[in-house]
C-alpha cells in the first residue's frame, strides 16, 4: 500500500465506522490532509492525517497496546489532538483499519497454505501478536473519542451506536458428516495406526479406535454423527437457535459422502425448519472458486430443503480473496462465515462486527456480508491441541473482547465432535461453554436475520 488511500476506500471505512457511530452530520467536517503543513489552513475541521508508506511492521505506533499500521506524526502519547478549533487524528488510522478490514494482506496469490488457504503465519496479526484482538474495533473507539470531543467544543450532538446489547451469538454447525462407523473412517484410523497417515494421537489411542470402529462397523448401529437432538437439546436450554451447513457430494474423500435426497436428511431438513434454525450450504470444495460448482451447491440444497438458501461457509474454510467474494456476490448470497483463522482462535479480519469486504477490481465495497468466524472447534483442540480448562479461558477472552464492542461472537461446532477418548472431557466443555454465553446474555442471531440488526 504505497500510496494514499482514494476516496472511495476511505469512504469503505467511514461507512463501517457509521456502525458505531452516526457520523451523517459530521461528515461536512471532514478533511484528510496529505502535508500537515495545510493544517493551519482550516478552522473547525475534523482532520485525518494520510500517510503513503507501505507497511512497515518495524515502523509501527502503539497506543494503548494497539499498534497503528501507519503513523504518521512522531508520537505515541496521543492518538489525537487539537490544534486550534481542530482536531486532527494524528496517524492514518483510516489506511490502518483499511488494510485490516478490506483483505489487503490476502491479495498475493502466492500466499497460499493448506487447501489453499490464506496462510496464517503469513499474517500481520500472527506477525504482531494481535490475532485475538478486533483491531478495527480499537480503531473506531479512538476515532470516536476525538469525535465526541469535537462534538462537545461545538455543541454538536453526539449519538454513538450499539448494534447488540451486550453482544450478538450466532452458533453454527458445519455438517461434513452424518455417519461416524463408515468404510471410509475404518479405513483411516487403520491406516493411522500403520503410520501410513500422519497422527499426533498415542499408539495406544490410534488402538482404541480402531478396535471401536471395527466392532462399531459390523455389529451395533451406533452413529455419534447423528447428534442433532443433542445439540438441539443443549441449544433449546439456553434459549439459543443455530444455523446449520450441509455438505454436498462432490470430490471423493473430500467433500461429502452423505447426499440431500436421502429419507433420513429429507426428514433433518423439515426437523430443523420446525425448530426454526437457519439452513444454509456448506460449499464443496470446488464451489470457493468455481461458480458453476457453488450455483449447482446452491441449487441442490434449496430444492430438497425446500427453503431459501442465504448463507454459506465454504468447506475446510477454503476462500481466496481474489476469486471467492466475487463468487459469493454472484450467486446472491447475503452472508458468508468462513472468515476465520483455522489455526488460530480471534479475528482474521480484526472485527468483531459484520462487514463487507473490499472489490479492489472494481473499488466498492462487495454485496455480501462477512460474518466473522472466531472460535472453530478443531482450531483449540486439533490445531492448538489445547485441553477443556485453557481452551475455555481463550474463548471468555475472545467473548469479552466482543462484548467491549457489543459484536458478534461466532461459533463453529461440528456435529459429533464429541470424540471422549481423543479429547476426554469434550461434551462437558460444551454444555459449559453455551451455559456460559447464556448467563453472559448473548442475544441468539442467525446469519440470515443480519439484514435487521
Amino acid at each position: 500500500m504505497n500510496n494514499y488511500l482514494s476516496t472511495e476506500r476511505i469512504n469503505y471505512i467511514l461507512d463501517h465506522l457509521q456502525q458505531t457511530v452516526d457520523i451523517s452530520s459530521l461528515r461536512d467536517h471532514f478533511v484528510y490532509l496529505k502535508d500537515t503543513s495545510e493544517i493551519h489552513q482550516y478552522d473547525n475541521k475534523i482532520i485525518f492525517l494520510l500517510s503513503d508508506r507501505g507497511l512497515d511492521l518495524n515502523k509501527i505506533n502503539f497506543y494503548e497496546g494497539i499498534p497503528i499500521l501507519f503513523p504518521v506524526l512522531n508520537t505515541e502519547n496521543s492518538f489525537f489532538s487539537f490544534q486550534g478549533t481542530n482536531i486532527v487524528f494524528n496517524h492514518d488510522v483510516l489506511k490502518s483499519a483499511f488494510y485490516l478490514l478490506s483483505g489487503y494482506q490476502e491479495l498475493n496469490p502466492e500466499y497460499k497454505g493448506n487447501f489453499n488457504r490464506f496462510p496464517y503465519e503469513l499474517s500481520v496479526q500472527n506477525k504482531l501478536g494481535i490475532t485475538e484482538k478486533p483491531i478495527v474495533n480499537y480503531y473506531f473507539e479512538f476515532i470516536k473519542s476525538g469525535l465526541r470531543e469535537f462534538c462537545y467544543q461545538n455543541k454538536i450532538d453526539f449519538a454513538p451506536k450499539k448494534q447488540i446489547e451486550p453482544f450478538g451469538f450466532f452458533l453454527t454447525h458445519d455438517i461434513d458428516k452424518v455417519d461416524t462407523y463408515s468404510i471410509y473412517d475404518l479405513i483411516y484410523y487403520i491406516k493411522v495406526l500403520l503410520g501410513i497417515r500422519k497422527s499426533n494421537l498415542k499408539f495406544k489411542i490410534k488402538l482404541i479406535k480402531v478396535v471401536e470402529y471395527l466392532y462399531n462397523f459390523f455389529f451395533t448401529k451406533k452413529n455419534p454423527s447423528w447428534d442433532f437432538d443433542f445439540l438441539r437439546s443443549i441449544e433449546k436450554k439456553n434459549n439459543f437457535k443455530s444455523a446449520f451447513y450441509f455438505l454436498p457430494k462432490d470430490l471423493q474423500h473430500q467433500d461429502a459422502y452423505y447426499s440431500f435426497n436421502e429419507t433420513r436428511l429429507l426428514k433433518l431438513f423439515d426437523w430443523l425448519k420446525k425448530e426454526n434454525c437457519e439452513i444454509g450450504i456448506h460449499g464443496t470444495n470446488r464451489s470457493a472458486t468455481n461458480i458453476e460448482y457453488l450455483n449447482s451447491n446452491i441449487t441442490e440444497l434449496k430444492k430438497y430443503a425446500n427453503c431459501n438458501i442465504s448463507g454459506v461457509r465454504q468447506h475446510r474454510l477454503i476462500f481466496d480473496i481474489n476469486v471467492t467474494p466475487y463468487l459469493h456476490e454472484k450467486a446472491g448470497l447475503l452472508y458468508d462465515t468462513t472468515l476465520g483463522f483455522a489455526e488460530h482462535e480471534g479475528f482474521r479480519n480484526s472485527y468483531c462486527l459484520p462487514f463487507k469486504l473490499y472489490n479492489f477490481k472494481e473499488e466498492r465495497p462487495f454485496n455480501t456480508w462477512e460474518i466473522p468466524l472466531n472460535i472453530m472447534d478443531a482450531t483449540l483442540f486439533e490445531y492448538r491441541k489445547l485441553n477443556t480448562h485453557d481452551a475455555f479461558n481463550s474463548v471468555k477472552s475472545i467473548i469479552e473482547e466482543i462484548i467491549r464492542f457489543n459484536g458478534i461472537f461466532t461459533l463453529l461446532w461440528h456435529n459429533g465432535y464429541f470424540d471422549e477418548i481423543i479429547h476426554p472431557g469434550i461434551k462437558t466443555f460444551y454444555i459449559q461453554l453455551l451455559e456460559y454465553i447464556n448467563k453472559a446474555n448473548a442475544k441468539s442471531i442467525l446469519g440470515s436475520e443480519i439484514d435487521t440488526l
